[in-house]
């Protein structure tokens, strides 16, 4: 990829190269009520943004897609084993705008006004990261991000050996949105639901 992530707009980066090791053998790509688990979170993501960029697996096969109103391109992380953290530098690697929405592939749940409300706390302010807090614990997933500031972060943090994603949220400036601000947008908490074993399923019972 040849993108700087310097250009306008937003990109939407859907992490989906997980190993899926407790629901094999690949969950996103498992047909759920007629389409893709992937699917649940990629076209919410596609509603608040200017572009797609799915990360997945070094030798994951690519995922079929649903019609989308933005256009999308695959990235592949550089290390199979690398964990998350790996896979959003393979996605902001790839992003051709300043900034970015970050969301789970496994997070069908997340609505899109939640993710747009990220987008747009990220344009007023002068951090890097947009991140939500569920009491004590700060999460990247979903955040928004300033590409170019999180693109140097990742990649430093990576030659060093960090592998977890949270890492990020110490290497950056971050704004960090209580539960009463988030609320506003997802009442019920969804985007902290997310499908890591076969009985977690239920959560699309939630989904329109």
């Amino acid at each position: 990829m040849d993108s700087i992530g310097t250009g306008g707009g937003t990109s939407g980066i859907l992490l989906a190269g997980g190993a899926s090791r407790r629901f094999p053998p690949n969950k996103l790509l498992m047909v759920v009520r007629g389409a893709p688990l992937l699917w649940y979170a990629l076209r919410p993501l596609a509603e608040v943004v200017d572009e797609i960029v799915i990360v997945v697996g070094a030798d994951a096969p690519l995922p079929a897609l649903p019609t989308l109103p933005v256009p999308v391109r695959i990235a592949r992380d550089a290390d199979p084993l690398g964990g998350p953290l790996v896979g959003l530098a393979a996605g902001l690697a790839a992003a051709s705008t300043s900034s970015a929405v970050v969301a789970a592939g496994d997070a069908p749940a997340t609505p899109p006004a939640l993710l747009a409300a990220l987008r747009d706390a990220l344009a007023g302010t002068s951090a890097d990261v947009i991140a939500l807090s569920d009491g004590q614990r700060r999460s990247v997933l979903p955040s928004a991000v300033r590409v170019a500031a999180a693109r140097d972060a990742v990649s430093t943090l990576v030659a060093e050996g960090e592998r977890r994603l949270r890492a990020l949220l110490d290497a950056v400036p971050v704004e960090v949105m209580p539960e009463t601000w988030w609320r506003r947008f997802d009442e019920g908490g969804a985007w902290r639901r997310d499908i890591d074993r076969p009985e977690d399923l239920n959560t699309l019972d939630e989904v329109n």
